[in-house]
């Protein structure tokens, strides 16, 4: 099986995703209005985590994220363990 290793592209690519605050912000604001407490969610492909923590600001329940990439999930990991 082969498994594919994110390239510096793309991590390159989710760094400047993170930099943009506009956008951040209107997914906190959709997140935040569809999100009431005790709502459990999955996303998949979830990348740094940062949709998943926001969610997590809205509801108490359960939320699960499904990453393909290691690298990005070891990323959003490390994140989650210091904030």
């Amino acid at each position: 099986m082969n498994v594919p290793i994110i390239s510096l592209v793309d991590l390159e690519h989710h760094r400047l995703m993170l930099k943009d605050k506009v956008r951040l912000n209107q997914y906190r604001l959709a997140l935040q209005e569809i999100l009431a407490p005790g709502t459990e969610a999955v996303e998949i492909g979830f990348g740094t985590g940062i949709l998943l923590a926001y969610a997590s600001q809205f509801t108490n329940a359960s939320l699960t994220g499904i990453e393909y990439s290691r690298t990005l999930h070891d990323v959003a990991q490390h994140c989650f363990r210091h904030s």
